[in-house]
């Protein structure tokens, strides 16, 4: 196989790193490996889009291309060929009219999410398995904010619609808190301990939440406009470069984990402690698996569920349980609350 990685069906080459993982991608199509502004870190920042790369990660590094890479990625381009992903533990082998699939995307900015480099697309979903597979890392669907006085890292873990970036917004706006990242926390073990690497700075935030809830939001973090990039939609992407923490890795903290269920209208705002490093472990266990394991369906035909390898699962679950043995836990909540209360039970 690694002969056919250099082969001549295979024009064009390039090397990736996200976080740790590095990354091979080829293709027939030399266009298809830098199809703007996905990977365009200038771009972004200059009109944060809520499909990017970006708004999961937060940065797309080059490295050389060549063997022994974490994994590879080979993309086959013809309007000839069979839709297709074909997955091993270290490859991902991609066919069809890709190109013409990008085209088809260029109405709809939502869809351009699940596409090869969109924020929930096929590079994340492989990112994220060999972050796990080759790195011993957990990547949490999990938005991280910091207080850099008492070196406390509060993570706060759930899927998407559990009210993230509500909390987000009022720990950065209303308490001080520092960004570390705002969608996907990635954390493994040095031998310094519990090491934290600095996530995606941008997200996608609704208008009604700028609006209604945190006006404030559009001073303090620069928000130029609140229209949507298409009409119709409900998001917007936000940087949040000017309230991030200063240091890109953060070793062994102390630790919040916070697990919300924000309903906007709520007049109730209940925390309840978690009580056990068993149950902890397996909450944490169920999110890392969420981005990993969750199917997909890219560009509306190509399906992708997990990249499977080896006891994986055993293999996450360990990670887990060690983060919650090896961390000192200041406190770990399951909160039920409105936008205005949601950190009001919260040391």
């Amino acid at each position: 196989m690694e002969q056919n990685v250099q082969s001549s069906c295979y024009s064009m080459v390039r090397g990736l790193k996200v976080v740790l993982a590095s990354i091979g991608l080829s293709s027939n199509n030399p266009a298809l490996l830098n199809v703007l502004p996905y990977l365009d870190p200038i771009q972004m920042e200059e009109q944060a889009r809520i499909w990017t790369i970006f708004t999961a990660i937060r940065a797309v590094e080059e490295v050389p291309f060549g063997p022994g890479m974490d994994g590879y990625i080979h993309i086959f381009d013809s309007t000839d060929a069979l839709p297709e992903i074909m997955a091993t533990p270290d490859r991902l082998m991609i066919s069809g009219d890709i190109s013409g699939y990008e085209r088809d995307l260029d109405a709809n900015p939502s869809a351009k999410r699940y596409s090869l480099f969109g924020n929930g697309g096929i590079l994340t979903k492989f990112a994220y398995t060999l972050l796990e597979r080759c790195h011993d890392m957990l990547s949490f669907h999990a938005t991280s904010m910091y207080d850099e006085d008492s070196n406390e890292m509060y993570v706060i873990v759930g899927p998407p619609g559990a009210g993230k970036t509500v909390m987000m917004l009022e720990g950065t706006l209303r308490r001080g808190y520092k960004i570390f990242a705002t969608e996907m926390t990635h954390v493994h073990f040095t031998d310094r301990g519990a090491t934290f690497h600095k996530g995606s700075l941008y997200d996608n935030v609704r208008v009604r939440t700028v609006a209604d809830d945190y006006p404030e939001a559009q001073e303090v973090l620069g928000i130029k406009d609140l229209r949507p990039e298409k009409e119709g939609e409900a998001k917007i992407g936000v940087s949040f470069t000017r309230v991030q923490t200063r240091d890109d890795v953060i070793v062994n903290p102390k630790m919040n984990w916070l697990f919300p269920r924000i309903e906007a209208e709520s007049t109730q705002a209940i925390f309840t402690k978690i009580r056990g490093r068993d149950v902890l472990a397996k909450m944490l266990y169920e999110n890392a698996s969420e981005m990993i394991v969750r199917p997909r369906l890219y560009y509306g035909r190509l399906p992708l569920s997990l990249i499977d390898y080896p006891h994986s699962s055993a293999h996450r679950l360990q990670l887990c349980q060690r983060l919650v043995r090896d961390t000192v836990t200041s406190q770990s909540l399951s909160i039920f609350a409105g936008a205005n209360s949601c950190m009001a039970g919260v040391e």
